[in-house]
């Protein structure tokens, strides 16, 4: 397939190469009345008319791309809000399990703040307050689970 479409632009090519060499088009009568006239070449004017074509397609191409940027970055941030809440949350899980109930209850907290997941969150911290001793803040986490 991308042999088929290089041979078809190469022809095309040649074929636009050709009708280049041909001797004389003649002339294009540009007329403003009262302001401006001119006559350039036929090949002169096909020629500037196809470069401009590409230079205004580039341009609304950064245009549009220079208009998407605020959503991108948005979504850009919203990724990385999630991948912290979700890193913190499997740090918390990993602490719990590893007997570092403070640093687990710290970081199921900043989970449960960013998450998507805010049910596990309070649940880990809930476990991790309870298993410090803190039935206060472990009270407070059930609590948060009900509401």
């Amino acid at each position: 397939m991308r042999f088929l479409i290089r041979t078809l632009i190469l022809l095309a090519l040649a074929v636009g190469l050709a009708m280049l060499i041909r001797p004389d088009w003649g002339y294009v009568h540009i007329f403003v009345p009262g302001k401006f006239q001119a006559q350039p070449p036929t090949k002169l004017l096909v020629c500037l008319l196809i470069v401009g074509f590409f230079l205004s397609y580039f341009v609304v191409f950064l245009l549009r791309r220079a208009l998407s940027l605020p959503g991108a970055v948005l979504e850009w941030r919203e990724r990385r809000r999630r991948q912290r809440a979700d890193r913190s949350l499997r740090e918390s899980l990993l602490c719990f399990h590893q007997g570092r109930y403070a640093q687990s209850f710290k970081q199921a907290k900043k989970a449960y703040a960013a998450s998507d997941h805010p049910v596990t969150a309070a649940l880990l911290a809930a476990r991790a307050a309870h298993a410090l001793g803190d039935n206060e803040r472990s009270n407070e986490w059930l609590e948060r689970l009900k509401g």
